[in-house]
């Protein structure tokens, strides 16, 4: 019997039934599932989407924080995993730059109440990784229950990466992982993480076969399977990882394995 294969990193989509739809054609049992304030499946033409994509970036970079569209966000994340238990299991998103009082307020409330999996995806702007710390802080409060789920790519820097990082150890117990596997800094990434255990690889949104490919060299056991649907394609990724990954004890690992043991 094979190994359970999991799509560690996919938003909210909808129809929610199209999305369950394109996991079960790419062979994936269930999947990590991620709140979302914006849908760029919705968009009808170009001009839509391009909206869309205005608003993630205005997120991703920080311009804009609606506390209200991100509860809400969260209620359209709980209620979908509620409908499809045998499908998804969710992680929460947090707003940064808040006092530690507050950030623990939210984590109680929004994560732990909600019975969800762990804190992501996690989106500052260029220079601004520091208002990521009482998140992490709070996070440690649980013993490394939540893992912390951290956005990346553009428009971070390597220097953003390096503070992450550092909080990582600095909370030593929370299991982070590192989204889109550090985006254009993936190889310095890479040689950042390969002796740090408790921080994971994600290989969504990759540009390159060759994050997977090194990654997969220095620390198989911490590489994730993911898509970031609606923005990637679940069988698309998962053909690149059995290309790429030919020997079938860690091709296992990284499709499903190492997320199961992350999450316990």
């Amino acid at each position: 019997m094979s190994a359970q294969i999991i799509d560690s990193h996919v938003h909210v989509m909808f129809p929610v039934e199209e999305q369950v739809e394109l996991l079960k054609e790419a062979g994936v049992e269930r999947a990590v599932l991620f709140p979302t304030l914006v849908h760029p499946e919705k968009a009808g033409n170009k001009e839509v989407f391009k909206r869309e994509m205005n608003m993630l970036n205005r997120i991703l970079s920080g311009e804009i924080n609606p506390l209200d569209a991100r509860i809400s966000s969260m209620g359209e994340l709980v209620s979908v995993i509620e409908k499809n238990s045998d499908k998804f299991i969710g992680f929460g998103s947090v707003p940064t730059g808040k006092a530690y009082d507050l950030t623990s307020d939210w984590i109680e409330t929004h994560i732990v109440k909600n019975k969800l999996s762990g804190i992501g995806e996690i989106a500052f702007g260029a220079g601004e990784a520091y208002k990521a710390e009482n998140i992490f802080k709070s996070a440690s409060d649980y013993d490394g229950k939540y893992p912390v789920w951290v956005h990346t790519f553009n428009p971070l820097t390597v220097d953003d990466i390096r503070v992450i990082i550092g909080y990582a150890e600095k909370y030593s117990g929370v299991k982070t992982i590192l989204g889109h596997g550090g985006g254009s800094y993936w190889l310095e990434t890479i040689d950042y993480i390969k002796n740090k255990p408790d921080i994971y690889f994600d290989i969504s949104a990759s540009f390159s076969v060759m994050p997977l490919k090194y990654g997969i060299k220095e620390f198989p056991e911490r590489i994730l399977f993911s898509s970031d649907m609606p923005y990637g394609n679940p069988r698309l990724a998962r053909e690149a990882v059995e290309y790429i990954v030919k020997d079938k004890l860690l091709r296992e690992m990284v499709l499903g394995g190492n997320v199961l043991r992350l999450l316990n």
